[in-house]
Parts: structure tokens; sequence; C-alpha cells
């Protein structure tokens, strides 16, 4: 549009140009930002991945040692201390590891586990641990809602610049006729029979309809 703007400024408004172009350097913008924010993201994996390490590691000490301090008593370990509670996700391992740290603080508790060795301070680390996780996963949902967001505004910039593709090649149309050969190498600048794609029509490749049912 840009190259035929003079034969085509009785048609098209210059405002509607510079709009158009500048929703297309959005657009390549955000594409370049959204590859910046793949990586960003694999960061926030692997530090999710670590604190869910730590957080783990803890709870496998806590449940050693709750199964020395409270041998035999099977209700408490499995309610209490999650012994043979598996956890499948995030939420689950979060879940359990609090309930853990929970048991561990219980002043019932305290003193049974402290004969074997585990200690406020052994509590305190664990519940930092588990704080720590459930930041990153807290960080992690934000980032998929801000993303979710920036879609949806990308997708109304695309429309829109969709939108004003059409009109311009419906003036390059009006200006540039295909009933006059000479006009085809403009026509073909301007993408007039190739885009927007066609739909396929019947008896075309993917254009047959679905077959009817019994």
């Amino acid at each position: 549009v840009a190259d035929h703007k003079t034969d085509l400024s009785e048609r098209i408004e210059e405002a509607d140009i510079t709009a158009a172009t500048a929703a297309l350097q959005s657009l390549q913008s955000d594409v370049g930002k959204q590859k910046s924010q793949i990586a960003d993201t694999g960061v926030l994996t692997q530090q999710q991945n670590a604190q869910l390490k730590a957080v783990k590691d803890w709870m496998n000490r806590a449940r050693k040692t709750a199964a020395k301090a409270f041998a035999g008593d099977d209700v408490k370990l499995h309610s209490e201390i999650q012994v043979g509670v598996e956890c499948t996700n995030l939420g689950d391992c979060l879940q359990s590891a609090g309930i853990i740290a929970a048991a561990c603080a219980k002043t019932q508790n305290v003193a049974p586990l402290k004969k074997q060795g585990w200690i406020a301070a052994d509590t305190t680390a664990f519940t930092k641990a588990i704080g720590r996780l459930r930041a990153t996963d807290t960080t992690q949902e934000s980032a998929k809602t801000a993303n979710t967001a920036a879609t949806g505004d990308r997708n109304a910039v695309a429309n829109t610049l969709y939108d004003s593709i059409i009109a311009f090649q419906n003036a390059a149309n009006l200006r540039w006729p295909a009933t006059d050969g000479a006009n085809a190498p403009i026509r073909a600048e301007f993408r007039l029979g190739t885009f927007p794609p066609k739909p396929p029509g019947k008896g075309q490749k993917g254009g047959e309809p679905p077959p009817t049912g019994p």
C-alpha cells in the first residue's frame, strides 16, 4: 500500500495506512517478546522443580523421623505424617507437605520427634521450603493469566489488521481491475486472488460435506 499510496490516495485514508502499519509493527514486536518469555518460563519451571525437590526431601526426613517416634501408630503416621500418601502433582505435594509440617509443630508431637533428633529449627526450615514452593506456583499461575490477557490483546490487533488488509485489497481491486491484463503484476503485489485463502468448495480437497448419519 505504501508503494502505491499516491495512486490509492482517493480510496484509502492516510490514517488507515498509519493504523495498519502500527498494528503490524505491534504484532511483530509481540512475537519477539513471546520468544523471550519462553526462556523465562523455562527458568521458572527449573526454579519450581528445585523447590519441589527441597520440599520432598523435607517430607522424607519428617516421615523417617516420625516412623521412629510413632512406631506402631499407623493412624497417626498416615493421617498426620502422610505415610503411604502419594502426591502426583504440585497441588497434592503442597497439601501433603503442609499437613506434615503442621503435625511436626503440634505440641504433643514435638517431644517424641525431638527424641529422634527432629528439632523446632527443622520444622521452621520445612515450612519455609513449602512457602518458597507455593510462591513459585503462584508466580507461574499469575504468568499464565497475564499471557492469556496478552493473547487476547494480540488477537484484537490481528483482527484489526486483517480488516484493514481486506479493505486495502478491495481498493486495489477497484483501482486495477482484473479485466485489464496489464494489471496482473500490481494485483499480485496486493495478493488479489490469493489472500485471504478461499475455502475449498464441494469436490475439492477438504470440501466434501461430512457423511450423513443413518
